[in-house]
């Protein structure tokens, strides 16, 4: 069970075994929230130490962070999910290239959230993790759970429990709603390969591997998915529908037990009366015990965490993924992932087991209370319709057929231009700007809208808000990823420029990257031709320590200084790169380069 404040999840699911490095990663999730996906890379560098937030503060490293795993790193979300951030920052920009919106074939969202990894060491040694998951991939506080597994590929065989798993992330290439590469394409068949060859081990106390069922790519004719007969039923999630429950409390012969929350169930007994006659005891989380920041209060809370337990026998069999207690989800119209595991029940006095009884008094059951219908809020016809224009208008937008044009102008400054045709209901109001500027500058959507931007805050990354005065409904506000056309190839080292922007951020930023490097200068010296007038080595850096530590990486760890490399490399590209490098350190790093060249030549001698 993840608590809301494991704010750390999502980096730490990518965080590689010793000796062992990310080689590639493949998310999926329905909704996302662009600044957690800022931090992902920084899993795989040894900087990744702290929060998301504490990430966010440094800019430059997240930078490299993306630089030197982006290119590995996939997320799949839904169309529709890219949650509009809180904060412009250029550096959306570098997450074009591995964010692919997705759909799902028969009409729903594309749900599931699963993460698989796949991790190698430097004698090509794999070793291949799943996490499946209930969490979106966004900073929403809430209660979740997640299965996480991780195994060695067999080299032939393929086991019959891995098979759903292995031909959804085969088939994100076709679902995707925007082409992608054809390297891309080949990664992903290769990376389904592997998966389809992978036993994932169950968690300690229960039996046997990992079974992954997958919905909703096949020709599905809405028959909902459930699990076998049982003597006990546990269902939980945060959305629910009457059919959907009504169909799973028939595969019991015994007591079943829903926990969800009270607003959708409120919602579901307004509708119709009867929909929770089938269920022994309907539970919520009472949210005045859960330890929550308040700073957090504008994110979703409470529960979050989808389930089905089953008891058969001596043994029980636990459900978790993406899936809801809903006919979308069970029916095959969203795509969803669940994992099965099954352990031994425990029922005797004084035997430990994982079955339901368990599950409650190991915790959760104290954080619960029964639920008791609240009395119905009426919703003014206004609203009602409002709602639902909104939201018609926001599918076609979504749906839209749009394309982001780039263009250079004279004063160095670029044209970035959305067009896009799309039908706006009387008294809708549509505002739409790219996530690289404040939202200041939004402009009414129309066919064509321009903007003047520097080359650092050209994407395709736009963001839009929906607004009616009738009815007084919150606006709606999301981002879609648009395909572009004519962005720079240099858009990186602009990128770069904008961030670094003076001598002292170089400096900032070659203070981190050299930042605990461990032990001696060695045996070999590094010469510095010329004397500190003509060199002016003493003006270079403006610390003996800086120095020290920049000839101890030389010495001891020189594969820490490919991301200074790089980034030399962008900023002389360019009369404004290298007016950000200070006076004489280019001389220095060429000093630098010839020592790691005769390095390797001895090497490779």
């Amino acid at each position: 069970m993840l608590a809301p404040d494991l704010r750390r999840v999502a980096v730490e699911f990518l965080m590689p075994p010793p000796e062992m490095q990310l080689d590639m990663a493949v998310l999926t999730t329905y909704s996302l929230d662009l600044e957690t996906m800022l931090a992902l890379p920084l899993a795989v560098l040894a900087q990744a130490e702290g929060s998301v937030e504490d990430l966010m503060e440094n800019p430059l490293l997240l930078l490299e962070g993306l630089r030197e795993a982006g290119d590995r790193i996939h997320v799949f979300c839904d169309s529709s999910g890219i949650a509009l951030p809180q904060q412009h920052r250029a550096l959306y920009g570098i997450l074009e290239n591995c964010v692919h919106p997705v759909g799902a074939p028969h009409g729903g969202v594309f749900h599931p959230k699963v993460w698989c990894v796949r991790f190698k060491d430097e004698e090509d040694h794999i070793l291949m993790r799943v996490a499946v998951l209930s969490r979106n991939l966004t900073t929403a506080r809430s209660w979740d759970m997640a299965l996480v597994s991780e195994v060695e590929p067999f080299p032939k065989q393929r086991p019959k429990g891995s098979q759903d798993l292995s031909s959804l992330i085969e088939s994100l290439g076709d679902l995707s709603t925007q082409p992608l590469s054809q390297e891309l394409r080949e990664d992903l068949g290769n990376f389904a390969d592997m998966l389809s060859r992978c036993l994932f081990p169950a968690p300690d106390r229960f039996y046997g591997a990992l079974e992954f069922f997958c919905l909703g790519l096949g020709n599905e004719e809405g028959t909902l998915w459930a699990p076998p007969n049982n003597d006990r039923l546990l269902a939980m999630a945060p959305f629910v529908t009457a059919r959907a429950l009504k169909h799973l409390a028939a595969t019991s012969r015994g007591t079943c037990l829903l926990f969800s929350r009270a607003d959708e169930l409120d919602q579901m007994v307004k509708e119709r009366n009867d929909s929770l006659e089938d269920w022994d005891n309907v539970q919520v989380l009472n949210d005045s015990l859960l330890d929550v920041d308040e700073g957090a209060s504008v994110m979703p809370r409470g529960l979050h965490a989808k389930a089905i337990a089953i008891e058969h026998g001596h043994k029980v069999t636990w459900y978790v993924g993406s899936a809801n207690l809903t006919t979308a989800a069970l029916g095959g119209k969203n795509v969803e992932l669940m994992a099965a595991i099954t352990g031994r029940r425990g029922r005797r006095e004084g035997v430990h087991g994982e079955g339901i009884e368990f599950f409650l008094k190991a915790g959760f059951g104290n954080l619960c209370h029964p639920y008791v219908q609240a009395e119905p809020q009426p919703e003014s016809t206004e609203a009602m319709a409002a709602r639902k224009i909104l939201e018609e208008t926001r599918k076609s937008i979504i749906g839209a057929k749009a394309q982001v044009f780039c263009q250079s102008n004279e004063d160095d400054n670029w044209s970035l231009s959305l067009k896009m045709k799309v039908a706006l209901p009387e008294g809708v109001e549509v505002s739409v700007w790219p996530l690289s500027v404040p939202k200041a500058r939004s402009k009414e959507l129309s066919q064509t809208v321009s903007w003047t931007v520097p080359a650092a805050c050209l994407t395709a990354f736009m963001g839009f808000r929906l607004g009616v005065s009738l009815g007084s409904v919150p606006d709606i506000c999301f981002t879609r990823k648009i395909p572009a056309v004519g962005l720079p190839e240099n858009r990186t080292a602009q990128i770069l420029r904008s961030l670094i922007c003076s001598q002292e951020n170089f400096l900032c930023f070659l203070r981190a990257l050299l930042g605990s490097i461990e032990g001696t200068v060695g045996e070999e010296s590094i010469t510095f031709q010329g004397s500190k007038e003509s060199g002016n080595w003493d003006q270079v850096l403006p610390s003996d320590a800086l120095l020290e530590d920049l000839v101890r990486a030389v010495s001891r760890d020189p594969e820490r200084l490919n991301s200074l490399a790089r980034l030399v490399d962008d900023l002389r590209g360019s009369d404004e790169g290298l007016a950000l490098i200070p006076d004489g350190f280019l001389a220095l790093w060429n000093v630098i380069e010839q020592t790691l060249e005769r390095r390797k030549n001895r090497e490779e001698a």
